[in-house]
């Protein structure tokens, strides 16, 4: 072998591809259907944060439409996680308080027929976490997209997909949620003073001092005990301005007129309609919210 040669199979060598890890399991409507016996609930089962869970909603409404076929989807409490900044869940993913806080919201779907809570997964659910597994950074992109990468059913994000009740009473009100991560470096809400007559915070007493705080001027706060009622008052406000979290994925869901704060951290999420916006910079981010508001 000469010495061209030796190089060249050294180089291959190098380039050789690592070992690849095998890819999760689908959740495609093939793979679903073929576990469950004629009438019976297709199991689904998600151990994420409370967000995640309403993103995951939207591919359980492309299932059901796409088989007819209710789900009973368990929520997987209590799986550890080190998360790199404080967190309000501590170090688990999903505790039993807020799964039960969750569950009524869930429970209003048309897919949806049974909840279940639990620490352990069932045997032979369907696991929405898998989307962890995908092979990409998962600081970035679309969170509620990730769940077409694990299914052949089309999912339609354009669309509202969380169902919820009008209230008359927040109709012309402007819903804020800020909560301590995921912050843009790049802006502050003390603009909002000017509409502090229908503002109403929404989020825990502690993100409420944070925000008065940092803005200088006092609203109407409130923190809900179910999320049912939650669901309902974000699908029924003028407008809904905050950063990513809960509040932010079920405003996504109801397709209610949004202004997204972004971030430098973990930009992995966007508004899909016409009447979602979202923002990084000061300057874009109060254009959007008075474009709203007209």
């Amino acid at each position: 072998m000469n010495i061209g040669h030796r190089i060249v199979r050294k180089i291959r060598s190098k380039l050789a591809p690592q070992q690849i890890p095998p890819p999760p399991l689908l959740l495609s409507a093939f793979n679903i259907t073929s576990l469950s016996a004629p009438g019976e609930k297709p199991l689904f089962s998600h151990s994420g944060n409370a967000g995640d869970i309403i993103f995951s909603c939207a591919l359980l409404k492309a299932f059901w439409k796409h088989t007819g076929k209710k789900v009973h989807l368990h929520l997987q409490t209590d799986i550890p996680v080190m998360y790199p900044e404080a967190h309000p869940l501590k170090n688990v993913l999903l505790n039993q308080r807020i799964a039960e806080q969750l569950e009524p919201a869930l429970r209003m779907q048309t897919y949806i027929a049974d909840v279940s809570i639990g620490p352990a997964c069932p045997d032979q659910a369907v696991d929405l976490s898998s989307f962890r597994r995908l092979p990409f950074e998962h600081r970035i992109g679309l969170i509620q997209g990730w769940y077409q990468l694990c299914t052949d059913i089309w999912i339609d994000l354009f669309e509202p997909w969380m169902d919820a009740s009008k209230l008359p009473e927040y109709k012309n009100t402007i819903l804020v949620s800020r909560t301590n991560r995921l912050r843009s470096d790049y802006i502050n809400y003390r603009f909002l003073a000017q509409y502090a007559e229908n503002l109403v915070f929404i989020g825990l007493p502690e993100e409420y001092s944070s925000f008065n705080a940092e803005t200088g001027f006092e609203c109407h706060a409130m923190t809900v005990k179910s999320f049912d009622q939650l669901l309902n008052i974000i699908h029924s406000c003028r407008l809904f301005v905050g950063n990513q979290g809960l509040a932010y994925s079920i405003a996504e869901s109801v397709k209610c007129p949004r202004v997204l704060e972004s971030n430098s951290i973990a930009p992995n999420n966007y508004p899909l309609s016409p009447n979602g916006r979202i923002a990084l910079f000061q300057e874009q981010f109060e254009s959007f919210v008075r474009t709203l508001l007209v």
